[in-house]
């Protein structure tokens, strides 16, 4: 495990003199900044130096237009002989080169190149997927991330700062079930930058770093329609009709199954906004919580190999292409789209943190009988008075839940011990010898409800726990709450379809 891993964009293979560079009050020899870097920051066995190069590198490393093409078509090849052609730059620290996409044309020895098709989101998407690998996939590989912009087209830069705020985003998505327990560690994410290096001149050269932080708030990143859209032919762009059969049948099955653990995360998340606690203790989705809360994460990895395949020819078809056109290499892409690809990463981390957050609620309960109304009113509590700052989010839901909670617990006090009743029958109970309890007179009689009856308001106007909907039991002096059975799958697709 590296403590450090530390990213630069390689903007040539030679021409890096050994400068001083400073930090501080120390100073380091390197003839790359994110080496030093590395020096400054850790010991050479904690950190790692993961070179990002372009692949319009290639025309610095090919002697002609085949070789070119050769490499072009093998990013693995590519990274390999530009890693032995910078080894020596990050020499005594483990280093690791990667192929970014490129933008724009490019002079070989007698011979051009021209990307074509690729963007900033590419570029972007490219960076992240790069670092979510180092990282290990919220694995925690590393404690700290360091991006260096020192080097590299200016567009690599930009993209590098988007692309690490959106890793640091779905970090903390991926740590919601520990931020709201009020636990706000996560990964610690900065960029660096050194003064310019003029030739000739051997510094000492000052090293900038600046600490990077992302908000997040509580909204899911992704709709209903945004989770119907995830498809491999709605991910990689500009695919025609054959091609997006091809593609679909191929990644059908995975696709199939990161539209589920969203549909999933999507449902859970929406049990703690629309404060319906009792629903996340119960919520089944078809054994899918059932499932290793590591598996969104692992769906997260699976989609990011999906997108490097569609940069890596053959394995989806024309996503990219290389060809020659006379003396003019053209790499043409096809396209990612990146707002969807991007919200999806960041919805499955969330999603495997919610999945964490159920398992940690449940640990030594069970739902045969049902949740106690004293541990929902301990854990939700915590929840919603979490000491983050989106208990701000969420502070008037405890006091709603307080009043429905207290509800329910009148209406059940004169239930016997080991008796079990629905909390529709046990209102008409007590509306019965009571005339109106205050239960029923807060949700309105039975003469209104008929008049004005839409089930699905009531469910989150009074925190999920529908008279129609709620078993209610007495055991050991507890009492005990779950959903009926056959009425799950409606309370699950009003999670999913709240409006």
């Amino acid at each position: 495990m590296s403590r450090l891993c530390v990213f630069q964009v390689l903007g040539a293979i030679r021409g890096y003199e050994k400068v001083i560079y400073e930090l501080k009050d120390r100073r380091e020899e390197a003839r790359l900044s994110g080496k030093a870097l590395c020096n400054f920051l850790a010991s050479p066995d904690e950190c790692k130096l993961y070179i990002l190069a372009p692949e319009s590198l290639v025309t610095t490393v090919a002697s002609t237009s085949k070789e070119a093409h050769d490499l072009l078509s093998n990013w693995e090849e590519l990274s390999m002989t530009i890693g032995n052609h910078v080894k020596e730059l990050a020499s005594g620290i483990p280093m690791e080169v990667r192929i970014l996409p490129s933008i724009g044309l490019y002079s070989g020895n007698n011979w051009r190149v021209r990307f074509d098709g690729s963007g900033q989101g590419e570029v972007e998407l490219a960076i992240l997927i790069h670092m979510l690998e180092a990282t290990g996939y919220g694995g925690n590989c590393c404690s700290r991330v360091v991006f260096d912009i020192s080097t590299g087209l200016n567009i690599y830069a930009s993209m590098a700062v988007k692309a690490l705020r959106s890793l640091v985003t779905a970090d903390k998505l991926g740590r919601l079930d520990d931020i709201l327990f009020g636990d706000i560690s996560g990964i610690e994410a900065a960029i660096a930058y050194a003064t310019p290096v003029q030739r000739g001149y051997r510094g000492p050269y000052t090293l900038n770093i600046e600490e990077l932080d992302a908000r997040i708030f509580f909204t899911y990143p992704l709709t209903v329609s945004d989770i119907h859209n995830v498809k491999p032919d709605n991910i990689i762009r500009g695919l025609n009709k054959e091609e997006k059969k091809k593609v679909g049948k191929c990644y059908s099955e995975l696709f199939s199954k990161i539209r589920d653990f969203l549909r999933l995360g999507l449902k859970l998340h929406n049990t703690i906004k629309y404060n319906v606690p009792l629903a996340l203790y119960q919520i089944r989705s078809e054994g899918l919580v059932e499932r290793c809360a590591h598996y969104p994460l692992n769906l997260v990895e699976k989609l990011a190999r999906f997108i490097e395949d569609s940069w890596k020819l053959g394995i989806v078809p024309k996503a990219r292409s290389v060809d020659f056109n006379g003396s003019e290499l053209k790499v043409k892409y096809s396209g990612v789209e990146r707002r969807l690809t991007l919200y999806t990463v960041q919805a499955l981390f969330e999603t495997a943190a919610l999945m964490r957050l159920r398992e940690r609620l449940l640990a030594g309960a069970s739902m045969d009988i049902g949740i106690s109304i004293d541990k929902i009113r301990s854990d939700f509590t915590s929840i919603y008075e979490n000491n983050s700052y989106l208990s701000q989010d969420l502070m008037l839901n405890k006091r709603l839940l307080e009043r429905d909670l207290r509800e329910v617990e009148r209406a059940a006090a004169k239930l016997n011990e080991g008796e079990c009743k629905t909390l529709k029958e046990l209102l008409e109970s007590n509306s019965n010898h009571e005339g109106s309890s205050k239960q029923g007179g807060s949700r309105g009689s039975n003469e209104e409800m008929k008049r004005v009856s839409d089930p699905k308001r009531n469910f989150f106007a009074h925190s999920g726990l529908s008279k129609e909907l709620v078993e209610t039991c007495r055991e050991n002096a507890n009492t005990l709450i779950r959903y009926r059975k056959e009425k799950l799958r409606e309370v699950e697709d009003w999670l999913e379809k709240p409006v």
